[in-house]
């Protein structure tokens, strides 16, 4: 690795004209290469740090180190990684992670995409870096716009080929007004780092793939997903359970009852969402979602009032201190109470009890009470 490091044009190249003496070009040489040693040095930190976090972290952990540290070693101000397809429609934006830039900035860009050159050029030509200043494109034009309107002076773009999805990542790298151009060592650099992102971001995948279970015992199945509801990587688990609930499913576009309980449990982050024979909950997972999906239980049919109620109604406390721990009315908590009965199938606190801990809920886990 370090010696492809070292084959970049880090070293500038030292002009010699008679009037620099020789003492004064041997200083002028040892401190450019004590420039491009320190440069090689942060590059080699940055990939370690990268590979170790593609095992360890989780994907949004890992999504955010590997993006702030490009930027920080490139001396970027904001950058956007993210993957595309390119049809006869225009680009079809299918993940999506920033730095230093606002969510809005890729609802913009959706106005404007079809005068994105750089995602043009980028789609035809991978592995290698593309330069671009905004005051080089026709006002009138969407991607000046953009780029004005949120301070984008100059780009550095490049992207890898992705077959299997038929698209391509891309990191575009960013430097506002008043500020230097990128390098040619830097684009250099930044073609370099690109191959080793595409590796760590698959390894991180694979790594959050690993099978477990919930803490009532029931198996989970992994699969990171794109905005579009496509499968980018999952478990031979999660492929079977989606084969079995709907036979005909073929490619890696999830079935639409799926995605859109995938879109309902976004909006609940972390809690599962019941739907028939199973249920699903979603997390955001830097480019992507990570769903997971898991057999139906009972209390997936509650909503977060009723389990919340029930909770603490197994745990031994009355209406009233329910009421006073949630901020609800005793009769509110009542009618939370015979809704959960009534879904559960039980009867009384003790059947109630029961069925929690046959679920995994820890009862007296935890004293305080999580608002919802």
């Amino acid at each position: 690795m370090l010696n492809s490091l070292a084959a970049a044009p880090f070293i500038w190249p030292l002009q010699m004209d008679g009037r620099v003496g020789g003492n004064e070009a041997l200083a002028c040489a040892g401190r450019e290469s004590s420039v491009a040693i320190a440069r090689i040095g942060a590059v080699s930190e940055y990939l370690l740090g990268l590979y170790a976090r593609s095992t360890e972290a989780d994907a949004s952990g890992f999504s955010t180190f590997a993006l702030d540290g490009m930027c920080a070693l490139l001396d970027a101000d904001k950058a956007w990684w993210g993957v595309i397809s390119v049809s006869e429609a225009g680009p079809l934006l299918q993940s999506s992670f920033l730095c230093g830039l606002p969510p809005t900035y890729v609802s913009v860009w959706e106005t404007v995409k079809q005068d994105d050159d750089i995602a043009k050029i980028i789609a035809r030509t991978k592995n290698q870096t593309v330069s671009l200043e905004s005051k080089a494109i026709p006002a009138t034009n969407g991607l000046r716009q953009l780029a004005d309107g949120f301070d984008v002076s100059q780009t550095i773009s490049i992207s890898v080929d992705l077959p299997d999805q038929r698209a391509f990542m891309f990191v575009s790298l960013y430097r506002g007004h008043e500020r230097r151009v990128f390098t040619p060592e830097e684009q250099s650099i930044n073609e370099l780092l690109i191959p080793h992102l595409h590796a760590a971001w698959r390894q991180n995948l694979r790594e959050r793939l690993r099978p477990g279970r919930d803490s009532g015992g029931a198996e989970i199945y992994r699969a990171f997903v794109d905005r579009q509801g496509k499968s980018v990587q999952h478990e031979d688990g999660f492929a079977a359970v989606i084969s079995h609930h709907w036979p005909s499913w073929r490619g890696s576009l999830l079935p639409l009852v799926l995605r859109e309980a995938i879109e309902g449990a976004s909006a609940a982050p972390g809690r599962w969402v019941g739907r028939g024979a199973w249920a699903v909950r979603s997390a955001p997972a830097g480019l992507l979602t990570l769903v997971e999906l898991r057999e139906a239980t009972p209390l997936d049919r509650l909503t977060p009032r009723e389990l919340q109620a029930a909770r603490l109604y197994a745990e031994g406390e009355t209406h009233k201190d329910i009421a006073r721990l949630t901020g609800l009315t005793p009769s509110t908590v009542r009618h939370y109470l015979r809704e959960a009965y009534s879904k559960l199938n039980v009867d009384n606190k003790a059947a109630l009890a029961n069925l929690m801990g046959r679920q995994g809920i820890a009862l007296r886990a935890q004293n305080r009470v999580v608002p919802l």
